[in-house]
């Protein structure tokens, strides 16, 4: 995974256009094939949300959501949710800032189609530059059982 990551583009809430992630395509040392977008953004204050879109080209596929904020120093613990292109929700999960990852999402169903994920800020949210996060998300047509995560 490299260290350099792609930067969340504004408006990317609600009312705007959800970032689109670049996903990256890759194998596994058995090579079975899936796909890992990574970005880093920042919290813009409470109740800021950033919306990111990505596809899966799997039927049957699982998506993997993993981020990682206030275990390193960030002061952002957003709650991540992702849905459909039906706007069903997947799953969600809010950060801890006590974990490595911050917040995991693992194995959520995603056949053929987009999806978007939902990144919302809480209260302790000011628009500092401490107010960062760095989500990986991964795409696979297996079970996904060994992954790595943002550092």
């Amino acid at each position: 995974a490299s260290t350099s990551y792609p930067v969340e583009v504004e408006d990317n809430g609600p009312d705007g256009t959800p970032t689109p992630l670049d996903q990256v395509e890759l194998e596994t040392d058995s090579g079975n094939p899936y796909t890992l977008a990574q970005v880093e953004g920042l919290g813009d204050g409470p109740g800021d949300e950033d919306w990111f879109s990505f596809t899966s080209d799997f039927e049957g596929g699982h998506v993997v959501v993993c981020l990682l904020s206030g275990y390193y120093g960030s002061t952002a613990l957003p709650e991540i949710s992702v849905y459909d292109d039906s706007d069903v929700l997947l799953g969600t999960v809010a950060s801890d800032g006590d974990t490595y990852p911050t917040a995991e999402l693992a194995n959520l169903i995603a056949d053929r189609g987009d999806y978007t994920v939902r990144l919302v800020h809480g209260a302790e949210t000011a628009g500092h530059p401490s107010d960062w996060y760095r989500m990986y998300v991964y795409v696979a047509d297996f079970e996904v059982t060994a992954y790595d995560c943002p550092s």
